[in-house]
C-alpha cells in the first residue's frame, strides 16, 4: 500500500512539473532577466569586475 502511494505522489509530481514548465513563458521570462545584464555582465554577481572596469577603464 505505501509503495502505491509513493508512486501516485511521485506520479503526481511530475504531473506539476510538466504542466509548469510547459506554461512557462520562456521569452518573457528571457526578457525579465536581460535588464540584470550590462554589457554581458550580471549587474548584482559581476558587481566587482563592473566596479574595476569602471575605476580602471581595463576590459577583462
Amino acid at each position: 500500500m505505501a509503495t502505491i502511494i509513493f508512486i501516485a505522489i511521485v506520479s503526481l509530481l511530475v504531473l506539476a512539473g510538466i504542466t509548469v514548465w510547459g506554461k512557462t513563458d520562456w521569452r518573457a521570462l528571457d526578457e525579465y532577466n536581460q535588464q540584470f545584464y550590462g554589457n554581458g555582465y550580471h549587474i548584482y554577481y559581476d558587481r566587482k569586475i563592473i566596479r574595476e572596469i569602471e575605476t580602471n577603464g581595463s576590459n577583462h
